[in-house]
């Protein structure tokens, strides 16, 4: 009988972990992974998760094609793009907390 319990208690453990197991496969980086210039940035990208489909992959430090990033702005709802664009204000009005890329590409969303 606890021989059978031992057995029981095995099988449910290995159930359980098997999941947990199956996670640990690269994902691409985390936010916390990617490299901001400031809290402001970092916070922008977090709230207009949109934004994601202004770039190559998963680092967020190549943008696609003007075209690309044209289609994938139409794509989006317009409320989505409001606030996409309102974002883009606050990075032409503090310039300083914002890096390059950011620039560039609220450069490329203003003339959309």
């Amino acid at each position: 009988m606890k021989l059978q319990i031992l057995a029981a208690v095995c099988m449910t453990s290995a159930l359980l972990a098997a999941p947990a197991l199956a996670q640990t496969g690269d994902r691409g980086p985390s936010r916390a992974e990617l490299s901001f210039t400031s809290p402001d940035e970092q916070a922008m990208y977090e709230d207009n998760p949109g934004i994601a489909d202004f770039f190559t992959d998963d680092t967020m430090q190549e943008m696609k094609s003007e075209e690309d990033m044209k289609t994938a702005y139409d794509a989006m709802g317009d409320r989505d793009r409001d606030e996409i664009e309102a974002a883009c204000d606050r990075v032409s009005e503090k310039r300083g907390s914002y890096g390059t890329i950011t620039q560039g590409m609220c450069a490329r969303i203003d003339a959309m």
